[in-house]
């Protein structure tokens, strides 16, 4: 559709419809088929899935910037689609719910069952540690997005150059794939809200050796970036399984990630008012710390789950109140 398109408006359209009927490609699909299929090793099963996310980051951006250069921005979006189509056959003929319903044959819910789960997703929401991790992603993704989004200008205010610029964000898709390997095998052993909370410090930290050190730690600003943006995405969605459980795990999921979305999107939007009203980004890096250190706090307050069963999964009515209870 790109092709046709001939005005700004129709632009915002097209790139509305795209992420509308794109979030069905988000990790609330495969995150809850793989969760199916695994259980000792759905950390590290879960963090290879978003493995790709982390290579597609540092390897697309060059080549699409190559294919506009010669074609133009419509040849950009078209060369996206194809590569996009590559993944229908492989979504329908590849990816299967049969396997987790062989091994927990109640995971997927009756029509008959909605009043009930709609009641043990709401005795999910009256306990502290659903709220507890709404609000620690909540403050790890302002201080991510804000921080990865406007990374290239706040380089260049520094004194890099644009090619420089590019080459440090690059860092980025580095510490992705480093951290979903690392943290997705950790998460099997250690505490995942743990790792969470140590992924943001590892943020925080290069924040401030940014705004301290100046353009010199620029490489460890954003291989720090991309470590607590890869940790975040992966976990989530591991934490879901492990607090509710794969029964009530769409709805928590989709409550946890939308959050995500919309913090995605208050995080740049916040930095560069900030960057706007003081002609500078030394305060948003500064107030991008303080989010890092209280998304890590938040983590560190999370309660264990180890002994939760996922009873979730099991056949009839689940009591959530001990579980997530104060």
């Amino acid at each position: 559709m790109a092709e046709f398109t001939s005005s700004p408006v129709t632009y915002v359209l097209l790139v509305g419809l795209v992420g509308f009927f794109g979030g069905g490609t988000s990790g609330l699909t495969f995150t809850r088929i793989v969760s199916g299929w695994f259980d000792r090793g759905r950390g590290f099963a879960l963090g290879l899935t978003q493995v790709g996310l982390g290579f597609c980051g540092a390897v697309l951006p060059p080549l699409i910037a190559g294919i506009i250069g010669r074609h133009g921005w419509q040849a950009g979006y078209l060369a996206l689609a194809a590569i996009a189509a590559i993944g229908v056959p492989v979504a329908l003929f590849g990816l299967s719910e049969d396997r987790a319903v062989t091994n927990q044959t109640q995971v997927r819910p009756t029509e008959t069952e909605a009043r009930v789960l709609s009641e043990e997703f709401a005795a999910v929401q009256r306990g502290s540690t659903f709220w507890l991790m709404f609000i620690a992603f909540a403050l790890s993704t302002l201080f991510v997005s804000g921080s990865a989004q406007h990374m290239a200008p706040m380089l260049r205010e520094l004194g890099a150059t644009s090619g420089a610029a590019a080459k440090f964000m690059s860092l980025i898709g580095i510490g992705t794939i480093c951290v979903r390997l690392i943290a997705g095998w950790l998460s099997d052993y250690v505490h995942a809200p743990w790792l969470m909370a140590f992924s943001c410090f590892i943020g925080m930290c290069g924040v401030l050796a940014l705004k301290f050190g100046g353009i010199a730690y620029a490489p460890v600003y954003a291989f720090a970036i991309g470590w607590a943006f890869g940790g975040e995405i992966d976990l989530v969605a591991y934490m879901c399984t492990r607090y509710f459980g794969l029964r009530m795990f769409a709805r928590a999921y989709a409550w946890q990630y939308g959050m995500l979305c919309i913090a995605a999107g208050l995080g740049p939007l916040g930095t560069g008012w900030l960057a706007d009203k003081f002609g500078s980004y030394q305060p948003g890096l500064l107030i991008s710390s303080v989010l890092a250190a209280g998304a890590a706090l938040t983590f560190v307050l999370m309660p264990r789950y180890e002994g939760l069963r996922e009873d979730a999964s099991q056949d009839g009515p689940q009591n959530f109140s001990l579980k997530n209870s104060d």
